[in-house]
């Protein structure tokens, strides 16, 4: 005969256990707590084992919320319920389970990983099966590997727990483990190959009905786009998944979309709203206390500040988050951080400082033989040698970086170093006159401008613009680079690229230049560049006025607004305030109505 009360209590467990595999974590901790209650001082078997299970999916809901003294204290009760008894030894493997969950939130990765190998080794012991437990085991361990960036022993652990798994009806944990395969395609860089599992993991997630799961394998293929250049895709994807962690209350999923979300208001050039939500984010990391979230936080501020030319703050910015990695040994995420903390180092000029980094760098490369870190390892040595212009060195340190990037598809470090062998071949033509070199690497800009366009990546866009003036320049083509120029200071200032505007001088043309007409191509060459750039006409305006107020021959000014503006409407607009303004007189008007509309 069925025992009434064990039925209750048994329904009431299925009901905590389904509320938690749906993401309904308020609901699944009233359940279990409710469930507990009504276990208190029953001890047979059956009981103590409901007992056991409740008090471990209730401690991982309270570390998923973030409530880690809640957790410890559910995961230790384990061990209370279970002194004295036949489930003693069952009891002290669970509760480790539960403590190597903690330690690795807290990056206690090592120690993790010692309690979960004695609980799997416990479970092998075993002569009944414990899939539901060896594959949570299996799944926790590969983690923690992967953490410590061990590629190779993660996924071997996360195969075994998939293969487990797979056995039994867990589709959360099947879920968890397919995310999890994601991540190390993304940590080698695959990230066509690491969206295909979030992808597989998102329609699990959706099956289950689990909001925190599809939050999460949304962020994650918003990281790869970002990482494929695909800026306005990975966008909409971190609004989605800030909007689902907003609506389940959840601190640490609306911390890291919120990081996210940051990261890629910076790469368009909204930096005021990029810091307001990156501070929002690590405001809650902080309480939360997960040091691999904060340290990607103080990266993303860290580069902000330095776009921002604020180099001092960037530098002590970057080594609070580097720090952070270095105590959980967390040699992956080192690497992006490394690079702009060397990049910081040596716009300081802290030339030295910045040597002795590049050298824990490369034994950090050793230690941690992965394709993304020499990806920024050599990316990084290339603009070292670039600073002290090591031409040949950098070009060959760049061209490694390129081999890499063109093997895990990170489209950004692609263009990035792409542009530095650009500034390379552009001081060899100044010591060869090789023209080779300068059509070579306007095929380059031109890709990278085109693309940085179509995906909104506006510092990328300012930076390839800005040699792309520097190329008119050495090709005397003054007023395009000055247009050109004038472009980039004006973006640049509209949302504080401090580090770009500070970079460029206008060009001043040599007198013998003056009065030279440009070809008709030349000129419609750059009108068609710039005027593709411009989106409104208040942005042309404010270049031209500040065209107009230059204290150069009219000719000079008539080909750099010529080369900016080709609507005539937009300039009839402004005519009667620049006569009224003595910018311009009613002849200088004419010849430039008949060049603009010829």
């Amino acid at each position: 005969m069925v025992n009434p009360d064990y039925q209750e209590i048994s329904s009431l467990f299925n009901r905590g256990k389904s509320n938690f595999i749906k993401g309904d974590y308020l609901s699944a901790t009233v359940e279990l707590e409710n469930l507990i209650s009504k276990l208190d001082n029953k001890e047979d078997i059956e009981y103590l084992h409901l007992h056991i299970n409740a008090l471990l999916i209730l401690g991982r809901t309270a570390l998923y919320e973030g409530k880690t003294e809640k957790s410890k204290n559910c995961f230790s009760e384990i061990r209370k319920i279970t002194d004295q008894t036949e489930l003693e030894r069952w009891g002290i493997k669970i509760n480790l389970l539960g403590e190597a969950w903690l330690d690795q939130y807290f990056g206690k990765l090592d120690t993790s990983i010692t309690k979960l190998r004695s609980i799997i080794g416990y479970l092998r012991e075993l002569k009944e099966e414990k899939p539901e437990i060896m594959g949570k085991a299996l799944n926790s361990i590969g983690t923690s590997y992967f953490q410590k960036g061990l590629v190779s022993q993660a996924n071997n652990y996360f195969q075994k727990a998939k293969e487990i798994i797979e056995t039994i009806d867990d589709e959360y944990e099947l879920s968890s483990v397919i995310k999890n395969q994601g991540n190390i395609e993304y940590m080698q860089g695959n990230y066509s190959k690491a969206i295909d599992f979030y992808t597989q993991s998102l329609l699990i997630s959706r099956d289950i009905e689990n909001i925190r799961l599809i939050s999460a394998s949304i962020n994650n293929m918003a990281i790869c786009y970002e990482k494929l250049g695909k800026n306005k895709e990975a966008f909409d994807y971190y609004t989605e998944a800030l909007e689902l962690s907003k609506r389940l209350e959840d601190p640490v999923g609306i911390a890291v979309a919120l990081g996210n979300l940051g990261g890629s208001y910076a790469d368009m050039g909204n930096f005021t709203q990029a810091l307001s939500l990156l501070n929002e984010a690590l405001e809650i990391q902080q309480e939360i206390g997960n040091p691999v979230t904060i340290s990607y936080t103080y990266s993303m501020i860290g580069l902000i500040q330095l776009w921002m030319a604020e180099i001092e703050e960037s530098i002590s910015t970057l080594k609070m988050g580097l720090e952070i990695l270095q105590k959980i040994d967390n040699k992956p995420d080192q690497a992006e951080i490394l690079q702009v903390l060397i990049d910081a180092l040596i716009n300081a000029n802290k030339f030295d400082e910045a040597k002795k980094t590049l050298d824990y760098f490369s034994k950090l490369k050793e230690e941690a033989k992965n394709p993304v870190v020499n990806l920024f390892y050599y990316y990084t040595r290339g603009i070292l040698l670039l600073a002290h212009k090591k031409l040949d060195e950098a070009g060959e340190a760049f061209s490694l970086a390129k081999n890499f990037a063109s093997l895990i598809e990170d489209y950004r470090l692609m263009a990035s170093t792409n542009l530095r062998c650009v500034e390379i071949h552009l001081l060899k033509y100044q010591q060869t006159k090789d023209r080779n070199l300068i059509d070579n690497a306007e095929i380059i800009l031109d890709s990278i401008i085109e693309s940085s366009k179509e995906n909104n990546l506006r510092v990328m866009l300012i930076e390839a613009l800005m040699i792309k003036g520097k190329i008119k320049t050495l090709l005397n083509d003054f007023q395009s680079a000055n247009a050109i120029f004038e472009f980039c200071i004006n973006q640049s200032d509209s949302f504080g690229f401090s580090k770009a505007s500070s970079e460029i001088e206008l060009v001043e043309i040599p007198e013998k230049e003056i009065g030279k007409r440009q070809t008709f191509e030349e000129l419609k060459e750059t009108r068609e560049l710039i005027s593709s750039l411009y989106e409104e006409k208040e942005v042309i305006m404010n270049v031209v006025n500040k065209i107009l107020r230059m204290k150069i021959p009219w000719p000079s000014k008539q080909k750099m607004i010529v080369s900016c503006v080709q609507d005539l409407e937009i300039i009839n607009e402004s005519k009667l305030e620049w006569l009224n303004n003595g910018l311009i007189s009613n002849r200088e008007f004419a010849s430039l109505e008949l060049l603009v509309n010829p």
